[in-house]
């Protein structure tokens, strides 16, 4: 197998052109680009290609060879993956101002909606905003913050921000339904966006928010002794479940100042933001 990436990747950095073929035009569907992968390394690349060689595999030829479309229609099938993906990233932010507001019912506080960057900064209440480029490179600018997060991930942009007191959460949120090649890039995202580091007086706290059934199993082999089988899922899963759970327990021992959360570790997140009446971390 390991020969045939090879083989594979080769091809695609020296063929001309290649950028305009079906399976290139697919990696949209991962947040990857060509120009972006020809840069990697090579550990990097291999492992970026093998999640899309996957994920291409087990989602699209079966279905394009049963329904015998053409190149053209694949490119279109692709193009409106990225769409819906983008819709995807939409819900997950719906997701966040939905348990906002439940948060706000419990503590009887409101976190306004601000519509621009200056609204954002200048506001003294609880507030929330939605990112976009030109304003979360002036946000992290004023906070003096790097965010290079979105340096290393072709410019991505967080799902929301949130300030509570002197904190602002800069939340990636991911919703997740079961394991798979793309599935586990999701989660290094997660944990590359935790992994960030500021410096002591930066205001700014990363959260990963991992929403869907795989958080629950995430939550589930947690729970489980490291060794033991979990019952419900095939040898290979668990595997991969302790290892990315170790994964994030290391990135978060390393960056004290991080979360990765479910949607129970969100709302008690905000509810303890909300109900904290001093500007120190202390009961977070």
């Amino acid at each position: 197998m390991n020969s045939i990436v090879k083989i594979i990747d080769m091809v695609l950095r020296r063929t001309k052109n290649v950028q305009h073929t079906e399976f290139v035009a697919y990696w949209k569907c991962l947040d990857l680009s060509y120009s972006v992968y020809k840069k990697l390394d090579d550990s990097k690349r291999m492992e970026q290609l093998r999640v899309a060689l996957d994920r291409y595999c087990e989602k699209r030829l079966d279905l394009y060879d049963q329904l015998g479309l053409t190149l053209t229609h694949v490119i279109s099938q692709a193009l409106y993956d990225v769409t819906s993906s983008r819709t995807m990233s939409k819900s997950g932010v719906r997701k966040l101002e939905c348990l906002l507001e439940k948060v706000e019912k419990e503590s009887k506080k409101k976190v306004v909606e601000v519509k621009n960057l200056d609204e954002f900064l200048s506001t003294q209440e609880p507030c929330r905003f939605l990112p976009r480029g030109e304003s979360l490179g002036e946000l992290m600018k004023k906070l003096d913050a790097k965010f290079s997060f979105g340096k290393a991930h072709q410019g991505k942009i967080p799902d929301l921000v949130v300030k509570i007191h002197d904190f602002v959460f800069v939340i990636e949120a991911k919703h997740i339904k079961e394991p798979g090649g793309a599935q586990d890039k999701q989660i290094r995202e997660l944990i590359d966006f935790v992994s960030q580091t500021e410096h002591e007086s930066c205001p700014v706290r990363y959260v990963a928010f991992l929403d869907g059934p795989y958080s629950n199993l995430l939550a589930k082999a947690k729970q489980v002794a490291r060794g033991n089988e979990i019952q419900t899922e095939k040898n290979e899963i668990k595997s991969k479940l302790n290892e990315q759970l170790e994964s994030i327990e290391d990135a978060l021992n390393k960056h004290k100042r991080s979360y990765f959360v479910n949607t129970e570790g969100m709302l008690r997140l905000l509810m303890d933001a909300l109900n904290s009446d001093t500007s120190t971390e202390e009961g977070f």
